[in-house]
């Protein structure tokens, strides 16, 4: 959503909604002049009103619901944009299609101008009948088959994992159950129960239940078509992605010089059904595939990789920067510098990729005379595929349209591709000298090597080598828990890091930074420094673990082992009570529903007989009439008060709901780090008994003679006194805190104001400081405040965690410092 005006006289005024059609599309928006579509009405109205004094757009606003049929062609290419039928522009363009001609289209007319599949009239039909007729092709069968929670099922509460997807048949929407616009990336799809929805559907949606979906076994976790280039290439170690070096190796090996090639039409099914076996078994489609003899089906294939992929090929991040570099002001000498800068700060698979394609493209060229393919017919097939705006931006296609055409026609005509050029691709940089000149850089080895390296070495030992796979990207090796972890070093737009947003700019700065800091930051499970660096001297900088050092780690981790796993039996009973309590709900919820119905159709009724009395002016003595009325009136009280009571009971169930998704995430983030402990162990026990001798009874005796955990869980918080201390100043707190375990906590007086309190916690080895709210006579850390007392408020958060209203406070109440 747009950010609203923040001074104007009318602000916070209510909209003032009126249907209305334009001279041209506009695109829906959330701010004013806010203009949306009619199903968006009710998420617009929460939107305040900054009510401007005029209609500050370019464009006649009108009563004419036929307003359409005025559109030149320009405006029906842009709406072609807004439905997803971006393919078609041309298509449309060249027959010069306006508004008034699409009122006349159907699906025969469509089939006689040469759109010979039937999905693509359909998509194209329904997206035409919506804008001239309001009509569209629904399925409110969909209902049926979207799986509803039900606790007696097993499933687990969680929220959806959407993904943009594209459908290759008609599709309907699971929540208005409308088709999905278009013929690419129409909508968004939940990777684990298969629930299809449009993008402007996506909220107040029924949680994700993949055990009762019947859905879920239809779902490709790992596509290759679809999915992030930089992703995909990751997830099967390739440089450049099977379909694309399968497709060109095919072409390549016999069909460079067939007329047409990159133009001609293929049999729709064709292409899908190779798309099918991409994406099911990709590894067993080779350049000798039979479909793939015929270089035009090879071509295709290949053209319809690049058109599904979510980020194009060029990218987003730098759009406005490669249209910039070929406008009319740039010569092409200076266009193709300015380009080759750009694709140099592409990632390291959409380079190689690009690469790949460009060398490709340039032999397709070198057979013209046999082909007939030009640089401009590749530059036209390629402009709107390989680059493209973002989709709130998708309209930019066809004001820059020719300047697409451009970018590729001048990177394939002036691209040295086949050379190591502009060190953005391929050179080598200052950052790869110094980091060549590291002991701790191994450059290529194998990971048999590497795992030899590592052998014996101490908790934070590393080393780092070049990435197998992936070029201009590294692996760093780590000990940590008595094994090598491989972390992979990111590489984008020169900077390096694990995750993003990188922010190094060199590997030698992230080592450095690592050294300093704990991998935390980064990942929560790997809280430790790179501290001995396995060099290619053969030294690491570590002194030998000791008997004693074994131990002590052993105690630290049984201790930690032990409060992790307590922690998590009380997640499982809290989750068998919200499990309880939500169908507790629902079935309150179900029969509060029943209350409604009955109340609405008593109104109803009492309407009618009103309504009836009144049309028949029927004299029934005023006894009569204000009985009527008065029971009128007792019904719809009674009525509001029942729909008051649902609203009350559905937000009830929605917070048990978010409660439930908050515990299951906290048990699953708990998960690897319990498992990570476990891991930790078996390393200093296997050194205590490999190198120390020592026996499983010795080690066992340690363990037993370890204290519980301490301040203990079980100390009671039910009395004040355990817990509630005076005026403290902040060192007093920190003395107090400091060090303890998470979950630690007091409760203060103010200082500087008397009578209010905050709450003093360790999470993580860090102190934080909670207010504590106090609001007509009731307690909470947040409002609207819900606690009698402090020790009702104390009592309730011993239970439950703090993390609904603060992501970094991951804890209860659970170890009570006394005063």
């Amino acid at each position: 959503m747009n950010s609203l005006p923040t001074k104007s006289a009318d602000e916070n005024k209510d909209h003032r909604f009126q249907r209305t059609y334009f001279d041209a599309p506009v695109w829906c928006r959330f701010n004013c002049q806010l203009v949306c579509h009619m199903d968006f009405i009710d998420r617009a109205r929460i939107t305040p009103c900054s009510r401007p004094k005029v209609w500050n757009h370019d464009i006649v606003i009108t009563n004419n619901p036929d307003a359409y049929v005025q559109w030149p062609v320009s405006s029906v290419n842009v709406w072609l944009c807004a439905v997803g039928l971006t393919q078609y522009i041309e298509f449309f363009h060249q027959r010069k299609f306006n508004g008034s001609s699409l009122k006349r289209l159907n699906s025969n007319t469509l089939e006689l101008f040469g759109i010979r599949d039937q999905f693509h009239r359909t998509a194209i039909m329904n997206c035409i009948n919506e804008l001239c007729r309001g009509t569209c092709d629904t399925d409110p069968s969909v209902y049926a088959s979207v799986p509803i929670y039900n606790s007696m099922t097993g499933d687990t509460v969680k929220e959806h994992r959407f993904r943009t997807h594209t459908f290759t048949s008609q599709t309907f929407c699971d929540k208005c159950t409308k088709t999905l616009w278009g013929l690419l990336r129409q909508g968004e799809q939940c990777r684990d129960c298969g629930y299809n929805v449009h993008r402007a559907c996506i909220t107040d949606l029924p949680p994700c239940c993949p055990k009762v979906s019947s859905r879920k076994n239809d779902i490709l976790q790992q596509p290759a078509f679809g999915m992030e280039l930089s992703i995909r290439c990751r997830q099967v170690q390739q440089q450049v992605p099977h379909v694309v070096t399968t497709c060109i190796q095919a072409i390549e090996k016999g069909g460079l010089d067939t007329p047409g090639i990159y133009s001609n039409e293929v049999d729709e099914s064709t292409i899908l059904n190779l798309r099918h076996d991409f994406n099911q078994n990709w590894s067993e489609i080779t350049r000798s595939d039979a479909r793939l003899q015929d270089p035009n089906v090879a071509s295709s294939i290949l053209k319809r990789y690049f058109i599904e992929l979510p980020v194009p090929l060029l990218s987003f991040r730098r759009y406005d920067e490669f249209v910039d570099a070929v406008d009319d002001t740039k010569d092409d000498g200076e266009a193709i510098n300015l380009l080759l800068e750009l694709c140099g700060e592409l990632s390291a698979p959409h380079q190689a990729t690009l690469k790949c394609l460009m060398i490709h493209l340039k032999k397709v060229i070198q057979y013209q005379r046999l082909n007939g393919t030009s640089v401009k017919q590749l530059a036209n097939n390629f402009g709107n595929i390989l680059i493209r705006p973002k989709d709130e931006d998708i309209w930019k296609i066809v004001t820059n349209a020719k300047l697409h055409v451009r970018i590729v026609s001048v990177l394939l005509q002036y691209g040295k591709w086949d050379e190591e050029v502009n060190s953005g691709l391929v050179s080598r940089t200052q950052a790869t000298v110094e980091l060549e000149s590291m002991d701790w850089y191994w450059g290529k080895i194998s990971k048999e090597d590497v795992t030899e390296k590592m052998k014996n070495t101490p908790e934070g030992s590393f080393m780092v080598r070049d990435a197998s796979r992936v070029p201009g990207e590294y692996t760093l090796t780590l000990k940590k828990g008595g094994f090598d972890r491989l972390i992979r070093i990111c590489h984008e737009h020169g900077y390096y890091g694990f995750s993003k947003p990188l922010r190094f700019r060199s590997v030698v700065d992230l080592i450095s930074h690592y050294q300093q800091e704990s991998l935390a930051q980064y990942n929560r499970e790997l809280d430790i420094k790179l501290m001995f660096p396995v060099t290619r001297q053969g030294q690491n900088g570590a002194r030998p673990i000791t008997s004693e050092d074994a131990q002590l780690r052993l105690k630290a981790l049984q201790v930690a082992y032990l409060q992790k796993t307590e922690k998590y039996d009380n997640l499982i009973n809290k989750q068998k009570e919200r499990q309880q309590a939500i169908q507790n709900h629902q079935n309150t919820l179900t029969a509060q529903r029943e209350v409604v119905n009955m109340f609405k159709k008593q109104q109803e009724l009492l309407d009618e007989r009103i309504g009836q009395q009144t049309r028949i002016r029927q004299d029934v003595g005023p006894e009569t009439s204000r009985v009527i009325h008065s029971n009128y009136k007792t019904v719809k009280e009674r009525y509001n008060e029942a729909l008051e009571k649902e609203k009350i009971f559905k937000a009830e169930l929605d917070n048990f709901y978010r409660e439930q998704r908050l515990i299951e995430s906290e048990m699953e983030d708990m998960k690897p780090d319990i498992h990570q402990i476990g891991q930790e162990k078996q390393y200093y026990e296997r050194i205590l008994k490999e190198n120390f001798n020592c026996t499983e009874d010795s080690i066992t005796k340690l363990y037993n003679n370890l204290s519980a955990p301490s301040p203990s869980r079980h100390r009671s918080v039910e009395d004040q006194n355990t817990w509630l201390f005076g005026k403290l100043k902040p060192d007093e707190v920190t003395n107090y805190i400091s060090g303890k375990p998470t979950g630690t906590f007091l409760v203060r007086e103010s200082i500087n104001s008397p009578g209010n309190y905050s709450i003093s916690l360790s999470v993580n080895g860090g102190v934080f400081n909670v207010r504590i709210i106090k609001e007509g006579g009731l307690y909470g850390v947040a409002k609207p405040c819900e606690h009698q007392s402090l020790r009702d408020l104390i009592v309730y958060y011993n239970k439950e965690s703090l993390e609904r209203h603060n992501a970094n406070l991951r804890t209860t109440l659970m170890y009570p410092v006394n005063p």
